[in-house]
């Protein structure tokens, strides 16, 4: 089975890297407004081992980092309330320099957006599981570098 041609509904059954488990003490917010999504997101992360938490846009998203320490955000570019670029905005500019820095990567399926540069990185959809994994694993990795 190929992993672009997998079910939602297969997905938490499907075999996933376990490398995530070195850095599992790291926290995500996953920010989607498509049920659908998030559950493949939610799903692929607790197969990695990654802690999480799900919002379905920008201004939960804001709430939630107000009161939680997030290590990365993953977050859609257009959702109602307050889409991804407005809510990366308020992040990169909070008054609290540990939410500024917080690095936010944009999945999205239109990753030529205007602006989408903005974003620490990017995850096109459809989601290969393979490149999402990777994508983590240098943030994390970095951040183990840095902390060095």
């Amino acid at each position: 089975m190929s992993s672009q041609n997998i079910e939602i509904d297969d997905i938490c059954h499907y075999h996933i890297s376990q490398k995530g488990t070195q850095y599992m003490n790291y926290r995500l917010l996953v920010v989607d407004d498509n049920s659908a999504n998030r559950l493949l997101m939610s799903c692929i992360l607790n197969k990695m081992n990654y802690s999480h938490d799900l919002a379905e846009n920008g201004k939960i998203a804001l709430e939630m980092i107000e009161y939680v320490k997030y290590d990365l955000v993953l977050m859609d570019l257009f959702m109602p309330v307050m889409d991804g670029f407005e809510a990366l905005n308020k992040i990169k500019n909070h008054k609290d320099s540990y939410i500024s820095k917080i690095p936010v990567i944009t999945v999205t399926a239109k990753p030529d957006s205007e602006g989408i540069n903005e974003f620490d990185a990017i995850i096109p959809k459809p989601i290969r599981i393979s490149f999402f994994q990777k994508t983590l694993h240098k943030f994390f990795r970095r951040a183990l570098i840095d902390l060095s």
